[in-house]
């Protein structure tokens, strides 16, 4: 299973059923799935300034981006992932 993330070094890789990370171990497999998992992104129609942002590794999220076709949710609702790339 892959976990991807905005900067490449952030994604982690685990063994389906399995809490362990192995990014490290295989490399090439992590980037290959990486750059498969970009490209499904894409496919599904993902907000252009959200897949760019995706695609550079820099930054924040976009402001104003749609992130899923309900966005931006209920009243109250926040992304947990801005955290991930930023810090609190």
């Amino acid at each position: 299973m892959l976990e991807v993330a905005q900067n490449p070094e952030h994604r982690r890789l685990s063994r389906l059923g399995s809490l362990e990370y192995v990014e490290r171990q295989h490399p090439d497999t992590a980037s290959d799935l990486h750059s498969a998992s970009i490209q499904e992104i894409a496919r599904r129609g993902i907000d252009p300034r959200l897949l760019e942002w995706l695609r550079n590794g820099e930054g924040n999220p976009p402001e104003g981006c749609r992130f899923w076709d309900g966005w931006p949710g209920q009243p109250g609702f926040h992304t947990y992932f801005k955290d991930i790339y930023t810090g609190p």
